[in-house]
């Protein structure tokens, strides 16, 4: 590249301006016998905007990381509330379509980070903000009377938006404060919450005998409803994942439930009881690789991404459907059990697992990661004997417990 003819590069605006005009057109910076160029002094002969370009990619040229970090022409402290939320959402919508993030959690980050972006106002300076500002948000929080669960997911959300902000170098480093911090979530810290708000009756469900008799009673014309209770029950499986189950994951046989959850990717293994492998083998006839599916073949629970565009800027969102939770709630009302859900059924086989002394065991069987020197040594499958003498203490506090084998 030559310059014009018959046009001269200008001279520096003072001696010591770090760049230097090039017959080429371009201001140009040298450094380690590698040359830097930031834009035309035709059109900038001042060396205004060379000179930001060059304070922008200084650091990284000095520290050798330029053609890791590449140009950006963005000035560190200028974006806005809104322009972070979009880009962090973009970055974690091509997580989702990478099978490293789970559309739920997407649905959680896009509904808490437009919220927070309403409040604060989306034109905000993200750097700017303080912990006065965060304080307020979380104030706003306590006046919808969020519940422990739903306040620690929105703080979550929020922190890790500006924590992702803070190591790509969008913001400088900002200070949460301590009042926006989660509240615990421990049953003991939800109970004192409810207690303090007069919500007394809103304790967290435990089923015993007499409900699962009812639960179950509710369900002898209904043998795919039998099958999802007493799973829930026996493998404390939650809603999306039981939507999920796929026959491939069972061995009705040894009585092993052995899968990845789709979530975390942590193996769930369980031993299912002989009352749950009949009910299962009751809905065998059905075809289709999923064991529980609509009319139409489609998994009872579904959730999917859909982009869009809006103007320029591509949008995405999370489309849900959801055929467990609402038709379980009406079958436990009409078996006379109020404010029932599946998750109620969850919490229920957990509990009772306290009763085994194998932490371990139920943590597998509830699909988390394993403790002490079982996560080391414990390779491939879990012990099986360790899984049955689990499931029984469950099934011996929720049902009539079996008669010993007599000898002889």
């Amino acid at each position: 590249m030559t310059g014009l003819p018959g046009m001269k590069h200008p001279a520096k605006p003072r001696p010591d301006f770090p760049l230097t005009p090039c017959p080429n057109g371009l201001w140009r910076k040298v450094v380690n016998k590698r040359a830097y160029y930031f834009g035309s002094w035709r059109s900038d002969p001042q060396g205004e905007q060379a000179l930001i370009a060059w304070l922008t990619r200084k650091d990284g040229i000095y520290a050798g990381l330029d053609h890791i970090a590449g140009v950006s022409n963005m000035v560190v402290g200028d974006i806005t509330v809104g322009k972070l939320m979009g880009d962090y959402l973009l970055a974690r919508s091509k997580d989702v379509t990478n099978r490293h993030l789970a559309p739920e959690s997407y649905r959680d980050y896009d509904t808490n980070l437009s919220d927070f972006s309403r409040v604060i106002g989306p034109g905000a300076k993200a750097a700017g903000l303080k912990p006065s500002h965060f304080a307020a948000y979380r104030a706003t929080l306590e006046t919808r009377k969020l519940g422990p669960h739903a306040t620690k997911r929105v703080i979550a959300c929020v922190k890790a938006a500006f924590n992702y902000a803070m190591d790509q170098e969008w913001i400088t480093p900002i200070r949460f404060g301590r009042e926006f911090v989660a509240p615990n979530t421990d049953s003991e810290s939800v109970a004192l919450h409810h207690l303090r708000r007069g919500q007394e009756n809103r304790t967290e469900v435990i089923l015993g005998r007499r409900s699962v008799r009812k639960l179950l009673r509710a369900t002898r014309d209904k043998p795919r409803w039998r099958a999802m209770i007493l799973l829930m029950l026996n493998t404390a499986i939650n809603p999306a994942e039981l939507a999920r189950l796929r026959w491939d994951d069972f061995n009705l046989e040894s009585g092993r439930l052995r899968r990845r959850r789709w979530k975390t990717g942590i193996w769930q293994e369980c031993y299912l009881w002989k009352r749950t492998r009949k009910a299962l083998k009751a809905l065998l006839p059905i075809a289709g690789d999923l064991v529980f599916t609509r009319a139409n073949g489609k998994p009872l629970v579904d959730v999917e991404m859909v982009s869009g565009q809006d103007g320029e800027q591509q949008t995405h969102h999370i489309r849900r459907s959801n055929r467990i939770s609402r038709p379980f709630r009406e079958l436990a009302e009409s078996a006379g059990l109020l404010g029932v859900t599946p998750y109620t059924l969850r919490r229920t086989a957990r509990t009772v697992a306290a009763h085994c002394d194998d932490d371990n065991a139920a943590k597998r069987m509830m699909g988390q990661r394993l403790a002490g020197r079982d996560q080391t040594y414990i390779k491939g499958q879990f012990p099986l004997p360790r899984l049955n003498r689990l499931a029984m203490t469950i099934y011996g506090r929720l049902f009539k417990p079996p008669l010993p084998v007599q000898s002889g």
